[in-house]
């Protein structure tokens, strides 16, 4: 078994449960089980997602001086926060992991050290090649799922009767409450909340 690796994992904030906090969440997970040493950076720190992980034993913290440790790699997820990690270890080298096809913060930093750039679909690789990551560094590697954790549900009925719709965003609720509807299915999908980050504080 190849030997165990501090690996810096990076996010905007890990206070919520948006797409890229459950995204660190679960690979520090993964790499805690694979007896890995994973360690959570982000600005922003709280909530239950932080608890969750400081109770399985593995650090979240919002600052990296005098960090106490030299971590192996840095998987970078959003620019500043990745570009924090790079400054703070200067002899580590990282990859970048895009999630986004046009937000400001999944824009890749060209820095050397950052020896792979990750897309999540072919959109974030287009995105990535477009904004002048190397084409041979850059790969898609497709969002995963725990198969323990989500099971694999029988048939689906002939006649389905009821839709649920679950969503990061609003925007197309009414379209497809609209179409269900129209096909004859309950609709459950009108309880959503837009989660907003709090203001940074600086420490």
């Amino acid at each position: 078994m190849p030997r165990p690796l501090t690996v810096l994992l990076t996010n905007i904030a890990f206070a919520f449960r948006s797409g890229t906090e459950i995204v660190i969440d679960q690979v520090a997970r993964g790499l805690l089980r694979r007896r890995h040493r994973p360690i959570v950076f982000a600005p922003y720190v709280g909530g239950g997602l932080t608890e969750g992980l400081r109770k399985q034993g593995i650090a979240v913290i919002n600052s990296l001086r005098s960090p106490g440790f030299e971590p192996d790699i840095i998987q970078g997820q959003h620019n500043v926060a990745t570009v924090m990690a790079l400054a703070a270890f200067p002899n580590v080298k990282a990859l970048f992991w895009c999630h986004d096809f046009d937000a400001a913060k999944d824009q890749p930093p060209l820095v050397s050290r950052i020896r792979r750039f990750l897309a999540v679909d072919e959109a974030c690789r287009e995105r990535l090649l477009l904004e002048h990551a190397p084409s041979e560094r850059t790969i898609t590697v497709y969002n995963a799922v725990d198969l323990e954790l989500f099971k694999q549900r029988g048939r689906l009925p002939e006649n389905p009767k009821r839709l649920l719709c679950l969503t990061k965003g609003s925007e197309h609720i009414a379209a497809v409450r609209q179409a269900s509807v129209a096909a004859g299915l309950e609709f459950e999908g009108n309880r959503h909340r837009i989660l907003r980050l709090p203001s940074v504080t600086r420490r």
